[in-house]
């Protein structure tokens, strides 16, 4: 990991961490990371910008995956190899009373050994969370879109967009609604 920092008076700060990170597990998945860190910081509006942008391989042997059949019922099959590749970029930001996150995805999950990406997995996802912080309350709202993909019988599916809003109400430390 590498870290470089530029600080003056004004108490503005920079940071980049770059960091790289590949494992694997005992059931031969492999993970590797990839991940940019930029930090900028401006204390007097409580402003904080973070980048990161990790990428991930992993490797499947025996993936089970559930596929509709013709009277409505769902089946598991296996799927003997599949690769899953994928990067995300997320941009955080707090700005004064809100916490703000962008997440972008692009994921390829491939069969190995038809090459045909896996069913009803798309391509691109994004994510979008706004959180609104006050004394013992938040107000959040969450947006979710996941992009066009294939059914198990080719079927082209929409993309869709789905909306989340939560209040929370702290009454106390043990207690939140």
């Amino acid at each position: 990991a590498e870290s470089h920092t530029l600080s003056d008076q004004s108490s503005i700060q920079f940071h980049l961490k770059i960091s790289v990170k590949e494992e694997t597990k005992k059931n031969e998945n492999r993970y590797s990371w990839l991940s940019w860190q930029y930090i900028y910081v401006v204390s007097e509006i409580n402003l904080i910008w973070i980048l990161s942008i990790p990428h991930a391989v992993s490797n499947f042997d025996n993936l089970i995956e559930w596929a509709p059949q013709t009277d409505g019922s769902w089946k598991p099959s296996n799927v003997d190899k599949v690769t899953i590749k994928g990067i995300d970029a997320q941009l955080s930001a707090n700005i004064l009373k809100t916490q703000n996150t962008l997440t972008l995805s692009h994921i390829k999950a491939r069969n190995d050994k038809t090459g045909k990406q896996l069913a009803r997995r798309p391509h691109f996802n994004a994510n979008y969370d706004i959180s609104y912080l006050a004394d013992n309350w938040s107000l959040t709202l969450n947006l979710n879109y996941q992009g066009k993909r294939r059914d198990s019988n080719g079927t082209q599916l929409r993309s869709r967009t789905l909306a989340n809003i939560g209040l929370n109400y702290e009454v106390n430390e043990q207690l939140t609604f």
